[in-house]
Parts: structure tokens; C-alpha cells; sequence
């Protein structure tokens, strides 16, 4: 190969002072001739030795110089930049083309140096580095070229950068997808021809292809002799279950694939396998693949097994209850892994089954035997198990039910005890004993005792022994009662003096007991207790209205009985006396009339002032009723109001009482006080009936809940819980009919 080339010489400069100057040196090299009169000469054909292709080593000359002793140094370059020799320990003047420089230029300066130091440089113009070629090995198939039988493609020298891919060709055509290094025909290919070809992939090098010698596919003999495998009779799920598979020719390889219903749960060479619990009741077999380089593969299957499983006990059967007589006992099964479909109970009295119910109860002539009971559990597909608990010894019964006695009865001389057993589980004979400070009364033994005056400041109790055969006796005690006390020797009652209206003062006087006591009181109303009223005197409210009085004083004394006495009942309780009595204006407060509810009993014409002043100017009105017709008036007077005015059809004022009523004619009703709520009718109002339902009595517009005033003779209005007052006028008697809302 031919190539341009350029070269300049000039001898070493010397540091000899004044020898010779720059100027001189320059002048001389540039009149030296370019090779004929060199002093250093390269060769007349010198260029680049070598392909320029990856994987090539390029080299510069180094015969036929002049003179032949002459130094030789290159500097190589890829596209103008400076190279060194991938090669450790290179000789400069060699340079090995790799890959990464494919497709690109490489060139060279050569530097010639004489022993007389003179320097001769040469640039070598060079090429593009083009693809490598390389001899790709040929593959060798390895195998017997049976049908089944593995063939494998081997390689030699191949080095390490270098990708391979693989073709296996069945009579030249390719065969999809098999790209591996190994390939096993199938029978289908027995009396074809098969060969691998092998694509060889370098960086940088051209890509290379080789193909293996054909091998002709043939059947394999069949096996001389063999056994289908079996598996044990009974498979247990848990426990390994191995294959018997008899005698094969030395060198046959088995692999087992287990199945449970068709389905493949393991496979690989071992001859046994333990089957999981999610086989139980399920048809497990196996099937044996048998292989042999001289022999066609067989596979064989076994006959159908059943899975059986074991149960997995997490807790032991035992008794529940304890083991004596009377005492309900309950067989508990225990746990096991996977829960028993069905549990069967023997209940054994020394060896000998009494009872397979679920409870067993002892009799009283089991008293000291032996008690064990025995749990069989089964399930479908799994092992009867049977197991059976610890023997106990059957101890005497205790009382299911041993109630505490309980004494009732007052503690105080002359009064006669009786004792209260409850009910005994199971019922027993039963014993007492009456004792006085925890000591037995001598001769106190049946189920009622008198106090005697010995007992007086001493405490009773009854011990309550129960008998029974083959059960424990057992003893119950009562509590104690307090301190007997006796009665006092003499009592009177009480005496009630005071005037019976509302507003006044009840006295309760006392005398004549003997000893002396200490009293308390409870004044009642209608006979019951008034709450709070509890000393000697009671002053009478408006809810004493048309009530009776009673006051009950209860005397005490240390060891003494407390003893009550009560009055007979009072007369009703009168309303209180009226707070104005005539007409005219009052002041609201402090000597007129007090801020409050108040009624009268009006006639025709009846007219009151809520005022803010007082007089007559309209202005001063701060509320303000009429009534054409006879009947209850009510009004509140606000703490607000400075005047109360009255006139005299109002007649009296009091505050505010009442009884329930179950009618309403004319005039104001307090819901809570003279009628209930609820339904009301009337049948016999007059051509100009009015009513009114007020939410409170201080005769203002905003206080009228609801109203009519109707012609009808028969109306209905229905009052509210929460609804003040009801007024009626011209409307007859209205009637209530019960009906509540809830």
C-alpha cells in the first residue's frame, strides 16, 4: 500500500557557546536537500506495514535505513489525535487497530535519529480502519440423535467479547424458537437431519457464521424391562407415602410428578412425597418418567389412592364442672385440626359406660367412684380418634343453692321472729338454732321465735343447717338484727291546733309518754308525706287547698322501740284570706300587694289595670281585662308593675289556689290547678260563645296562644301540657274527654 509522505532533517543542536548560531542552524537546514544528500534515509518503498482492519497490528519498517544503525520512534494517531499501543509493553512501533476506532483514520510520525545526533522525522499518512475478519470455530453437536434426547452445541476458542447466537435446522429449515445452545428433537423429526448454525457477533469485526455437520434423528429402543409405580395402600396426609417402582436397567434416571385429582402438586426425583391436609379425602397418584441415553422415555402411572388424614389435637378432652355428687358436669371435646364432624361421649363409672348424653350429673350412690369420660371424634376422610380424660373420684355434693336466712320480724320484746330460708338446691332437711349474742338459745328450734325480755338490748340470729345424704352438710347464718329494744310504757298521740287555711301556721303538741322520748315529725298531706315538713309546726300553701292535714310524731329512746302516732285527718284546708277585699288602686310591693298569681271570683263586669303609674291616664295602662259574664278571674302581677287597679264587680283577690276539675264553665282555668290537659266538649254554648288559651295571665294581647269566638252550640278545644290557662265565656260546660297526647 502506497502512501504520501513528508520528511524534514536537521542535526541536534549543540550547547557549545558561540559555536555555531541560530540563524546559522536555520539557514542550513532549510538549504539541505530532501533525500538524496541526507546524511539519514529511509527506506525507498517505506510505508505502513499491515491491514488496516479491528484486530490487525499496523507496524512502521525498521529494515533498510540508513545508516542501518539508525534510532527509530513513532507516534501513532486516530484522527489526528495521538494513539498508544492497546498492547502492554508494545514496541512503539507497532499499534494494534481495536474497535472503537472503526471507521476512523490512523496515521503515523516516524523519528529517525542517527549516532551523530542527527534527527530525520517522516509523517506516514495512513487509512480508515475497516471491519476485522476472524475464523469462527465450526460447532460440534454432542448427542445420541434420539428422539427426546438432548442435543448440545460446544464451541472452541471463543473469546470472551465475542456474542453468540444459536439456529437449531431441521433438513436446513429453521426450527421456531429454538435458540439455545441445547435442543432435544422430537419424534416427530425422527428420519430428519439436524444441525445447529451459530452466529458469532464482535465488536468492530465483520459478523461470522458457522454451521455444524447434519445428525440424523432416530427412535430409541424401548426399555427391556420395567414396573409401573405404586403407591402404599393407605396415604396419610403428613407422612411421606413412597413409590415402589421395581427394576430398571442401570443408569435409568426416574422423575416422579405427584397428582391429587388430576392436578400436579410436586415433581422432581424423589420417591416419596408428603402429602398436605388440603388432600385429605381427595384421589392422590403418581406418575414415573424413566430415561435412559440407550432407551426411548417412558412414562408410567400408579392406581388411585384416597388421602387420609390424622387429626391434630390442640387441647385434651376434659370435664367441665366438678366431679361430685349433684353437680351437672359437661363434656368438652377438646380442639382439634380440622374440627370433627361429630363427637360421641361415654361417661364411665369405674370402666362401665353410664351415659353417652353431652352432661352427666352424678346420683348420691356415686358418692366415691370413678368417673372418666371418653370422646370419640370423626370426620369424613380422617382417623377415628379416641381419647379419653384423667379418672376422678366422684366427691359429695354441695347445695346448688345455699341461700343466707333472712329474719323478719321486729327486734323488740314480745314480738315473734320468723325466719325466711330461700329456696335449697337440692332441698334438704332443715335445721335451726336461734342465738343470742352468736350463743344458742336453749330450746329456740323451729323456724319462729318470741323476743323475751332476756333478749332486751342483746342481737338475734338464726343459724339454718342443711341435711342431705351424700351431699356435705352445710350451715348458713343469718345477719344479725340491731339491739332488741322493748316498748315504750306509755304513748299518746299527738294534737293539731291552728287555723285550717292556706297561709296559716299547724302546731303539733305531744305529752304524757312514759319514759320520756326524744320526737320527730312528718307532716302529711292527704296522707302523704309532705317533703321537708318535718318539724313540729307547718305553715299551710296553696297546695293544701281542699286537702286533709295529719302529722305522725315518732318517739325514741336508747333501747326503747321507736314508736309513731298520728293524728286523725284535719277538715279540708280553706283558701287563704283575700289580699284585697275592695275596689281601688294599690301599690305593687311593700304595703299593697305583692308581686304574684291571684284570683277572684268576679262578677258581670269585673275590670282590673296592670299600671306603670297611678291614676286613670290611658298611658299608665300597662295591661288590662273585662269580663261580661260571672266567673274565675286570674292575674300575675310583675314584680315590674308599680299599681294594681281593681274594681268592685272583681270582688276579692287571693292567691292562687285550686282543685282539679274534670268540667270548665265560665271564667279562668289553670291548667294544673282546676282542670288537666286534654280533650275538651261542649254541647250547650250560647249563640256567642268565646274562648281563649293563654300562655300566662298578665292580661296582655301576646299572651293568647289561641282563641275563637263561635255561634255552634257544640265545640272542641284541646289544651296543651304546657299551655297556662283556659277562659271560656257563653260557651256552657265544656267536658273533658280524656284524650292526652302523650
Amino acid at each position: 500500500m502506497t502512501h504520501a509522505r513528508a520528511m524534514k532533517q536537521h542535526r541536534a543542536m549543540l550547547s557549545l557557546a558561540g559555536a555555531i548560531t541560530t540563524a546559522l542552524i536555520a539557514s542550513m537546514l532549510v538549504a539541505a536537500p530532501a533525500y538524496a544528500d541526507a546524511a539519514i534515509a529511509p527506506p525507498a518503498d517505506l510505508d505502513v506495514q499491515g491491514d488496516f482492519r479491528v484486530g490487525e497490528t499496523l507496524r512502521v519498517p525498521s529494515e533498510g535505513w540508513t545508516p542501518a544503525d539508525v534510532a527509530l520512534d513513532a507516534t501513532w494517531y486516530v484522527d489526528g489525535a495521538p494513539v498508544t499501543d492497546p498492547e502492554e509493553e508494545a514496541d512503539p512501533l507497532d499499534l494494534t487497530l481495536v474497535p472503537e476506532w472503526l471507521g476512523r483514520s490512523v496515521s503515523v510520525d516516524v523519528v529517525a535519529t542517527s549516532g551523530d545526533d542527527l534527527t530525520t522525522e517522516i509523517s506516514l499518512e495512513g487509512a480508515v480502519v475497516e471491519p476485522g475478519v476472524w475464523n469462527a470455530p465450526v460447532p460440534t453437536v454432542h448427542g445420541t440423535g434420539y428422539a427426546d434426547r438432548t442435543l448440545t452445541a460446544e464451541l472452541a476458542d471463543v473469546p470472551a467479547d465475542v456474542a453468540t447466537t444459536y439456529t437449531w435446522t431441521i433438513d436446513g429449515t429453521e426450527i421456531p424458537a429454538a435458540t439455545d445452545a441445547a435442543y432435544a428433537p422430537t419424534t416427530e423429526q425422527i428420519g430428519s437431519s439436524v444441525s445447529v448454525r451459530v452466529t458469532f457477533l464482535r465488536a468492530g469485526y465483520i459478523e461470522t457464521q458457522t454451521t455444524s455437520d447434519p445428525i440424523l434423528i432416530t427412535d430409541a429402543p424401548p426399555f427391556p424391562e420395567f414396573q409401573a409405580p405404586m403407591l402404599p395402600a393407605k396415604i396419610t396426609a403428613g407422612t411421606p407415602a413412597t413409590v415402589t417402582t421395581g427394576v430398571w436397567p442401570a443408569g435409568t434416571t426416574l422423575t416422579y410428578a405427584y397428582f391429587v385429582d388430576g392436578e400436579k402438586v410436586a415433581e422432581g426425583d424423589t420417591d416419596s412425597h408428603v402429602f398436605s391436609s388440603d388432600a385429605v379425602g381427595r384421589a392422590a397418584s403418581v406418575t414415573v418418567t424413566a430415561q435412559h441415553e440407550d432407551y426411548a422415555t417412558l412414562t408410567l402411572s400408579s392406581d388411585i389412592r384416597t388421602v387420609t388424614g390424622t387429626f391434630t389435637e390442640s387441647s385434651a378432652p376434659r370435664i367441665s364442672g366438678t366431679v361430685r355428687v349433684g353437680t351437672r358436669l359437661t363434656a368438652v371435646a377438646g380442639t382439634l385440626d380440622p374440627v370433627a364432624d361429630s363427637n360421641s361421649y361415654a361417661w364411665k363409672i369405674d370402666g362401665k359406660t353410664v351415659s353417652t348424653s353431652t352432661s352427666f350429673t352424678p346420683s348420691t350412690t356415686l358418692r366415691g367412684k370413678t368417673l372418666t369420660l371418653t370422646v370419640t371424634s370423626t370426620r369424613e376422610s380422617y382417623d377415628t380418634v379416641v381419647r379419653t380424660t384423667p379418672a376422678a373420684k366422684i366427691g359429695a355434693g354441695v347445695f346448688a343453692s345455699a341461700p343466707t336466712p333472712k329474719i323478719s320480724g321486729s327486734a323488740k320484746v314480745g314480738a315473734v321472729l320468723k325466719v325466711s330460708t330461700g329456696t335449697w338446691s337440692p332441698s334438704a332437711t332443715l335445721k335451726y338454732q336461734w342465738n343470742r349474742n352468736g350463743a344458742p338459745i336453749k330450746g329456740a328450734t323451729s323456724s319462729s321465735y318470741r323476743v323475751t325480755s332476756t333478749d332486751w338490748k342483746k342481737k338475734i340470729t338464726v343459724t339454718v343447717t342443711a341435711v342431705k345424704t351424700a351431699y356435705t352438710t352445710t350451715k348458713r347464718g343469718s345477719a344479725s338484727t340491731s339491739a332488741v329494744v322493748k316498748p315504750f310504757t306509755k304513748t299518746t298521740a299527738p294534737k293539731i291546733t291552728g287555723t285550717l287555711r292556706v297561709g296559716a301556721t299547724l302546731k303539733a303538741s305531744v305529752s304524757g309518754w312514759s319514759p320520756t322520748a326524744t320526737y320527730t315529725y312528718q307532716w302529711k298531706r292527704s296522707g302523704v308525706p309532705i317533703p321537708g315538713a318535718t318539724r313540729s309546726t307547718y305553715r299551710l300553701t296553696t297546695t293544701d287547698f281542699g286537702r286533709t292535714i295529719t302529722v305522725t310524731v315518732t318517739g325514741k329512746r336508747s333501747t326503747y322501740a321507736s314508736t309513731p302516732r298520728s293524728t286523725s285527718a284535719s277538715k279540708k284546708i280553706a283558701a287563704p284570706l283575700p289580699v284585697i277585699s275592695k275596689a281601688g288602686t294599690y301599690k305593687v310591693g311593700t304595703g299593697g300587694i305583692k308581686p304574684g298569681t291571684y284570683y277572684a271570683s268576679a262578677t258581670a263586669g269585673c275590670y282590673w289595670e296592670r299600671r306603670s303609674s297611678a291614676g286613670s291616664s290611658l298611658s299608665g295602662i300597662i295591661a288590662n281585662d273585662f269580663r261580661g259574664s260571672s266567673g274565675r278571674v286570674v292575674v300575675t302581677i310583675k314584680s315590674t308593675d308599680r299599681y294594681f287597679k281593681t274594681d268592685r264587680e272583681c270582688g276579692s283577690w287571693r292567691p292562687l289556689v285550686g282543685t282539679i276539675s274534670s268540667s270548665a264553665g265560665n271564667g279562668t282555668h289553670v291548667v294544673g290547678k282546676h282542670i288537666r290537659a286534654g280533650l275538651y266538649r261542649t254541647t250547650n254554648a250560647s249563640g256567642s260563645c268565646y274562648w281563649e288559651i293563654v300562655s300566662g295571665f298578665g292580661g296582655t294581647f301576646g299572651e293568647i296562644v289561641e282563641n275563637d269566638r263561635t255561634s255552634a252550640r257544640t265545640n272542641y278545644v284541646y289544651v296543651y301540657a304546657n299551655d297556662k290557662g283556659f277562659t271560656s265565656s257563653g260557651c256552657g260546660t265544656w267536658k273533658w274527654l280524656g284524650y292526652q297526647q302523650k
